[in-house]
């Protein structure tokens, strides 16, 4: 069939064939196989040193589970104790990439994968623990005041520090009562302070990379256990009335 149509005071001719299909649209090419992908993902953690953060595998469990949220739209949102993780996972980052810092030995010395996870567990149920997203097991009883120390505070505070086996002392590490600028702490105990109230207890298990890491060790604490710390808060002096 011929069709004419008028444009601009000219003619012009469009041929139209009736039953006319158009072109079939390239095929796309096949898929990679599942092993590819997870090629893809090695690679990817190698070049990125996820394996030298020192991460135990519950921790490690909780950040592909974040990833997989993120991918399927719905993410986790990001608290304090999320930005404090990103914050120090960056720089360890970069100073691994750098070759500035050893990569922080992690969790208690035991044999295998498989005896630290059930290491984690025991501990778990015995302390009544739960976790923070970045590794700290924490068990905090309510105090008498709703006053919480902030990062830049100074506090009073009872410690006693326990050995991964839970019952041999770790002198150096412990204190009667002490004075201490909230930023000097260990990044563990940093971050758990801040969830305790002026007269409450705590339990705080401080993997490797919340402690020491890879830094000086103290004389007495094996290198890359956890250190268990029973903290009582005394009193909270806030930044501007500390002097």
């Amino acid at each position: 069939m011929k069709l004419l149509l008028r444009s601009g005071g000219g003619l012009a001719l469009l041929a139209l064939r009736l039953g006319a299909q158009p072109a079939a649209p390239a095929p796309l090419p096949p898929a990679p196989p599942l092993a590819a992908y997870s090629q893809f993902g090695t690679s990817l953690a190698q070049s990125a040193h996820l394996s030298q953060l020192g991460w135990t595998e519950a921790q490690f469990d909780a950040f592909i589970a974040g990833m997989r949220a993120a991918f399927r739209g719905q993410p986790v949102p990001m608290d304090d104790a999320g930005r404090r993780l990103a914050e120090q996972t960056g720089r360890a980052l970069q100073d691994l990439a750098s070759g500035k810092a050893a990569a922080p030995a992690a969790g208690p010395a035991e044999p295998d994968p498989a005896g630290v996870q059930a290491y984690y567990r025991q501990l778990t149920k015995r302390l009544g623990l739960q976790w923070s997203l970045s590794g700290l097991g924490y068990n905090v009883s309510p105090g008498a005041s709703g006053e919480r120390p902030r990062p830049g505070d100074t506090v009073v505070l009872s410690c006693q520090a326990l050995a991964a086996d839970t019952t041999s002392p770790l002198a150096p590490l412990s204190s009667d009562r002490v004075r201490v600028k909230m930023a000097d702490l260990l990044p563990g105990l940093l971050e758990g302070l801040q969830m305790m109230t002026v007269g409450s207890h705590a339990v705080f298990v401080l993997p490797a990379q919340l402690s020491f890491g890879g830094g000086r060790w103290p004389d007495g604490v094996t290198p890359g256990a956890p250190i268990i710390f029973k903290i009582g808060l005394i009193e909270v002096l806030p930044a501007a009335a500390a002097p």
